[in-house]
């Protein structure tokens, strides 16, 4: 993204302050100030997604800020920019931590009202009947159960081996899967009556 050599900070502050021909100061802000930001995003646990989302962010901010006679001019226009990019990016990094952590006591708390069902389920020595179960959640479902429940994997290593984003992502699949596979049995009177017998299960 190139701007002319001759536009600076001032010329910047000047355009959006009048509000006229916003996109030259926006495409000055970008080519002096994003490389930075998304450094200090992608060394901190974001991607280059995240830059770009916090950079856009940013840039409202840092545009109502000048319009709004909120920036001091005894401060660069770097230092000003910069600043507000990692407080934003802080400010998601601690929302993020709060819903992953919500997620996970939700989880856990349905894993365990299933728990029972799930237990006599995998402790079948039937392996047939219980793939066949699996086969009909789709690859996806069946990969998950199966390497978790058969090939004793963690949530990290199922993870890495299937190309999800998160553990957390991997927990949620799983459970998914095990409560649509445990809600198909108990809704096919046929089917429930056949795993029951197959499994001795009560």
């Amino acid at each position: 993204m190139t701007v002319d050599k001759d536009y600076d900070d001032e010329k910047a502050i000047r355009d959006i302050g009048l509000n006229v021909d916003l996109q030259k100061p926006i495409r000055y802000l970008y080519a002096c100030h994003y490389n930075g930001v998304e450094r200090y995003i992608l060394r901190n646990s974001g991607s280059t997604f995240d830059a770009e989302d916090i950079f856009q962010e940013t840039l409202m901010v840092t545009i109502k800020a000048i319009q709004g006679s909120r920036f001091r001019a005894d401060s660069s226009l770097k230092s000003y920019v910069f600043a507000i990019a990692k407080n934003l990016w802080i400010s998601e990094l601690r929302r993020r931590k709060s819903a992953s952590k919500r997620a996970e006591i939700y989880t856990d708390e349905q894993d365990m009202q299933i728990k029972p069902t799930t237990n006599e389920l995998i402790r079948n020595e039937d392996f047939k009947l219980v793939l066949g179960l699996f086969e009909s959640l789709g690859g996806k479902c069946k990969r998950i159960l199966l390497l978790f429940y058969y090939q004793d994997m963690s949530m990290k290593e199922i993870m890495e081996a299937e190309n999800y984003t998160s553990e957390q992502v991997v927990r949620n699949k799983k459970y998914k899967c095990l409560k649509t596979l445990i809600d198909q049995i108990k809704s096919d009177p046929i089917l429930y009556e056949n795993v029951k017998d197959a499994l001795n299960y009560e």
